[in-house]
């Protein structure tokens, strides 16, 4: 039998996900081990995030076309705060959708538990990078206890729902993914559901296409996006995610902590009381277009001007609409105060959200020579929910606390402990 670090290596050369020294990271055959409590906690967290996000499309619906009482018309400014114009006419429409099909969760380790740093319902990256990991477990901790896995629960749940073959189109400037993408495709093969991967340039209208997993952000193919537009407004395509960009909004977190959502019956309470308990509180930075007079959310003299007199790494400034470390600015670096500026300044684009005491966990990697090697490494738990339940979890880690993917990163499975 070929040592563990042969064996690691074998799987990834064999995924093609280092055909690029871009998507290249630390090997390792170690997992993440998460106590029974913590799965539970992770399933919580799963369902209530694709209660929230289903609900969510209701409300922002609303909104869009006028709520007449509570904060309708600061929700409808919200959920409109950087919507691409290729969404705009379609986001709003059909509310009464499922929630995403495929999704994911970004999960903190902290001494008081798991924290929710992220929700993002329109972004479904990754999802290839947790199969590479699930296949890497599998092959060291074949009796191990672990999620039902991506690839196994899309295709039982997407033959429950009589589709055996869909479209994945992805965006030009999405290409660096299409690694990830082609294990997606290959292992859903295996299961007997096809999927095919294609980008912007080569897509043509066709009616062997009827079913996509999600309608992207395209910008180099204009007749694809008028094409797209009109289909789902006639219900000629489907979307197995359904077009929200609001859905990868960190306003929306916002929203759970500065807006009285469940007192309107916007979402149900319990709800709410779930992710909010899961979640650092966060705070939607910005004003109306119309207020001429900026507004200060949070006050010269409010909280967290107060906190950071004491405590400088108390807060990080996010950009609502952005993906990973970028637009992510942390309160000791000397951009914050002119970070915070422009986000009070702007319409919505920024939250600022409390941050939290990271706990290193203990994993193992092999250094360039093969030698397994021990160290502490701050962790990202990325949560993929297919059809509202936690299908598998990728873990990045890194020995900083600005997680996330880089070449100095490990990518490794989880497993639950007995």
């Amino acid at each position: 039998m070929s040592c563990p670090y042969d064996r690691v290596l074998s799987i990834i050369h064999e995924s093609g996900i280092w055909a690029s020294a871009q998507h290249h990271f630390i090997p390792s055959g170690d997992v993440l081990r998460l106590t029974g409590q913590q799965a539970e906690e992770i399933q919580k967290i799963a369902t209530a995030s694709y209660r929230f996000l289903r609900d969510m499309a209701g409300v922002a619906a609303r909104a869009h076309r006028g709520i007449p009482y509570g904060p309708g018309e600061l929700l409808d400014a919200i959920f409109g705060a950087g919507l691409p114009r290729s969404h705009k006419s379609v986001c709003f429409l059909r509310p009464d959708e499922p929630g995403p099909f495929l999704f994911k969760i970004d999960l903190m380790m902290t001494p008081q538990g798991l924290r929710i740093a992220e929700i993002d319902g329109f972004n479904r990256r990754g999802a290839g990078y947790s199969t590479l990991a699930a296949l890497v477990r599998a092959a060291l901790y074949p009796d191990a206890l672990s999620f039902p896995g991506v690839i196994p629960l899309m295709a039982t749940r997407l033959r429950q729902r009589g589709i055996e073959r869909f479209t994945l189109l992805y965006a030009d400037k999405e290409r660096f993914y299409l690694p990830e993408f082609t294990i997606l495709a290959r292992e859903l093969a295996q299961q007997g559901v096809t999927m095919e991967v294609i980008g912007e340039k080569e897509f043509t209208p066709s009616d062997d296409r009827r079913v996509f997993l999600d309608f992207p952000l395209l910008d180099a193919n204009h007749e694809a996006i008028a094409y797209l537009v009109k289909a789902y407004a006639d219900d000629s395509v489907t979307f197995l995610n359904p077009p929200r960009p609001f859905w990868g909004s960190k306003n929306l977190l916002g929203l759970l902590w500065g807006s009285p959502l469940h007192v309107y019956g916007f979402i149900p309470s319990e709800t709410g009381d779930c992710l909010r308990s899961f979640t650092p509180p966060t705070h939607i930075l910005g004003a109306p277009r119309r207020t001429k007079r900026r507004r200060r959310t949070l006050g010269k003299s409010g909280p967290w001007q107060r906190r950071l007199a004491y405590d400088p790494n108390s807060y990080i400034l996010k950009a609502a609409m952005s993906s990973g470390m970028k637009g992510v600015t942390f309160s000791h670096d000397p951009r914050f105060a002119a970070g915070i500026e422009k986000a009070e300044s702007g319409r919505y684009t920024y939250v600022l959200q409390e941050a939290v005491e990271q706990s290193p966990q203990p994993l193992c990697y092999f250094d360039q020579g093969g030698q397994e090697c021990k160290g502490d490494w701050y962790v990202r738990l990325t949560v993929h929910v297919v059809d509202g339940t936690a299908a598998d979890i990728i873990v990045t880690a890194r020995q900083d606390t600005a997680v996330h993917g880089a070449t100095d990163s490990l990518q490794i499975g989880a497993i639950i402990a007995h």
